[in-house]
C-alpha cells in the first residue's frame, strides 16, 4: 500500500504517539522528502541522538541539516555517518553528499 505524504504523516505521528520513539526517524525522512526541512531537521536532529550507532540516522541528518543551512553540523553528521560505515554498519550516500558539499 503506498500512502501519500500526508497519510504517511499521519501514520508516523500515530506511531509516535503510540510511543515508537523509532517514528521520529521517519517522521524526519518523510518530511525531508515533501521538502519540510526544519521539521524534518528536528526530528532527525533528536532520533540520531537517541540511535547514535547507525549510519543512516547520520546520513538523513546530514541531508536536514544541509537543507536547511548548517552546513558545519551537515559536514560533521556526514562525517559520523562514513565513520560508522568504516566500522561495519550499512553503506549510506554520506561520502558522496560529503564531497558535493563546498569547502569551508
Amino acid at each position: 500500500m503506498d500512502l501519500t505524504g500526508a497519510e504517511a504523516l499521519f501514520q508516523w505521528r500515530l506511531c509516535l504517539q503510540a510511543g515508537d520513539g523509532m517514528a521520529h526517524f521517519a517522521l524526519g525522512y518523510t518530511l525531508y522528502e515533501l521538502g519540510r526541512f526544519h521539521e524534518a531537521y528536528r526530528h532527525l536532529r533528536y532520533y540520531a541522538q537517541i540511535a547514535p550507532a547507525c549510519s543512516w540516522n547520520w546520513c538523513w541528518l546530514g541531508k536536514a541539516c544541509e537543507a536547511i543551512g548548517e552546513s558545519a553540523e551537515a559536514r560533521a553528521a556526514y562525517e559520523q555517518a562514513c565513520a560508522l560505515e568504516a566500522a561495519g554498519d550499512e553503506e549510506t550516500d554520506a561520502a558522496e553528499l560529503l564531497a558535493q558539499m563546498e569547502p569551508e
